[in-house]
């Protein structure tokens, strides 16, 4: 958000027909400051204090109150996003279901824990081709069923390999809040791109996942009504899969994914889509299709309605893994990324997804900007002049440790203990807002440095929406990689399969671990559908290696961006024992070269 002295100055001035720019400024410059710096703190310290002081809280009776609470500052803040003035009794209703829905996470916390773990592992035996060994030290087998890993093949063999992700297609009507971000933005420019591959008979492309947007829909106020009366009947909130409502809860949310597949297989704006993958690649066997965790089409009760709408239609099969091979060996995973999301995990001995993860997608993304952030013209122009792109593992968890959402939500609104944690919020809003949120902030993407200034001028105006993490990309490089080595033995006559992920929205190559050494076994794809003329790729090349690129309309022109990996080193304190300082790594995406078509 631009600071300027007609829209921001003047404000603070009661008396604007004398407004003086010379003199009145000439405070800013003999204290060694600007005006800029003077009115950005202080819009944000406006904004801040005019946004929570709008936030009503009735303590009388404590957990309500702090569910409407929280409401309210979900409301207000989607207002000024996507939330139509006239829909806002329809998103109390979805926000009843998510809030419920939040205090299954931490009855569920260790069995999650436990499925993740599990799911580094088995990424471990597919890519040593040992799925069941037989060692007396090694974990016993886990049924691939439990975990959605069922179907797992090989790729057609070819020298060349493109994999795109997260194309998020929608189809809704004009009197749905959420713009068709893929269809609007990228979808004719994504089919310049497939008859660069398509021409190229060296080439399969692999769509690994979230192509076709089936859990977010067009929402009324009956499905909202109905959502939260299955949810709370009998007081059973929130709702869980022991629950006597489970079922029929289920059944009208995959009702609702069936009829928007439905509608998107059937459109006429997609027609051009699916003709060129069917006629193109899956024709010439150079095609694979993987599922995501909003495209479900995994191979389990209900989802096996939208695997075969989508197989029929396609003409081909649909997978959980993918593995490609150079000669005997394999040399990369590739699957779609929330089997290892604490969040998104579709199955196990607790299928989160179906009770938390897809509760905020289905019930309140709409509200905001749909599955993540989404980044508009304005956002990824600087990068389609060469800026430089974060390439930096993320963590998944708070910056500062968790914070009891509870409490310091409450104390927020309160009066006394409540001004000491709005105070906290200006100082260090990272600590408390993650803490509080429970997952890490993609902070860089602002276009003000400073969290507080992201916050206050760009997210409480409408201007930009958080991205969340929510794949700890750390944890999983580090033990897919420790365990790799367990499966493999020593000594290893080459390095680890890459594993290629998308999910995330986020392109990966090499990325720096900040606090330990460089990881070189992640790809990700980033996104074909959240960024505006900007689609990433990764390609897998037999001669070159792999790479990172982006498609773009450039002056008219078709534009391939290859992207590489710089990394730098910076030596900060060490605030624990042994005290003094540490090297700490940080990545970043740099335009390498452009290619022209």
């Amino acid at each position: 958000m631009p600071i300027s002295v007609l829209n921001d100055c003047l404000r603070f001035y009661t008396d604007q027909r004398n407004f003086n720019m010379r003199g009145d400024l000439r405070f800013f410059e003999q204290t060694g400051g600007s005006y800029l710096g003077f009115v950005r703190n202080a819009v944000a310290d406006h904004n801040f204090d005019e946004f929570f002081d709008s936030i009503e809280l009735d303590l009388n009776v404590f957990n309500r109150a702090l569910r409407n609470s929280a409401s309210d500052v979900t409301k207000k803040m989607a207002l000024r996003v996507n939330l139509p003035s006239n829909m806002t009794d329809v998103f109390e209703d979805h926000f009843k279901v998510v809030w419920e829905a939040q205090s299954y996470k931490g009855d569920v916390k260790e069995a999650i824990a436990d499925d993740l773990e599990d799911a580094y592992d088995l990424a471990a035996r597919v890519a040593t081709d040992t799925p069941f060994p037989n060692h007396p030290f090694l974990p016993p087998t886990i049924p691939w069923q439990r975990l959605g890993w069922d179907r797992i093949e090989d790729a057609p063999t070819a020298p060349n390999y493109v994999v795109f992700s997260d194309h998020h297609m929608m189809d809704f009507s004009s009197n749905f809040s959420l713009p068709n971000f893929f269809l609007d933005h990228n979808l004719d420019l994504y089919l310049d791109v497939l008859d660069v591959y398509a021409n190229d008979p060296s080439w399969v492309l692999m769509e690994n996942g979230d192509v076709e947007e089936c859990v977010i829909f067009e929402v009324s106020a009956g499905d909202a009504s109905l959502r939260e009366q299955l949810s709370r009947k009998k007081k059973d909130y929130p709702i869980t899969q022991s629950s006597d409502d489970w079922e029929a809860f289920m059944a009208h949310r995959y009702a609702e994914r069936e009829s928007v597949l439905a509608q998107l297989l059937l459109s006429q704006n997609f027609q051009p889509y699916y003709d060129k993958i069917r006629d193109r690649f899956i024709a010439q066997n150079r095609y694979v299709r993987l599922t995501g965790n909003h495209d479900t089409y995994s191979d389990t009760t209900r989802e096996r309605v939208l695997r075969d709408m989508i197989e029929d239609h396609l003409g081909t099969s649909v997978l959980d893994v993918a593995t490609v091979r150079r000669g005997d060996e394999i040399s990369h995973l590739v699957m779609h990324g929330h089997q290892f999301d604490s969040v998104s995990i579709m199955s196990g001995n607790v299928p989160y997804a179906l009770s938390l993860g897809e509760m905020f997608s289905e019930n309140l993304s709409w509200i905001y900007e749909g599955p993540d952030r989404f980044w508009a013209d304005k956002d990824t122009r600087a990068w389609l002049a060469g800026a430089p792109i974060d390439n930096t593992l993320a963590r998944e968890t708070p910056f500062g440790g968790s914070v009891d959402f509870g409490t310091a939500f409450t104390a927020l609104f309160q009066g006394g203990a409540g001004d000491a944690v709005r105070e906290a919020v200006k100082t260090n809003p990272r600590n408390l807002l993650e803490g509080a949120l429970g997952h890490e902030i993609a902070w860089e993407y602002f276009e003000n440095n400073d969290p507080y200034h992201a916050l206050c001028l760009e997210v409480l105006t409408g201007d930009e929406w958080f991205k969340f993490r929510h794949l700890d990309e750390r944890k999983l490089c580090e033990r897919y990689e420790n365990r790799y080595v367990a499966y493999a033995g020593f000594p290893l006559t080459s390095p680890p399969p890459k594993i290629v992920l998308g999910h995330t929205h986020e392109p990966r190559i090499n990325a720096a671990d900040p606090d330990a050494n460089i990881r070189g076994s992640y790809l990700n794809s980033g996104s074909a559908g959240r960024f505006e003329n900007l689609i990433w790729a990764v390609e897998m090349r037999e001669f070159g290696g792999d790479r990172i690129v982006s498609w773009s309309r450039v002056d008219g022109r078709l534009r391939k961006t290859i992207w590489g990996d710089q990394r730098s080193s910076l030596q900060v304190p060490n605030p624990t024992p042994p005290f003094g300082t540490r090297t700490v790594w940080s990545s970043e995406l740099v335009v390498q070269e452009y290619e022209y078509y």
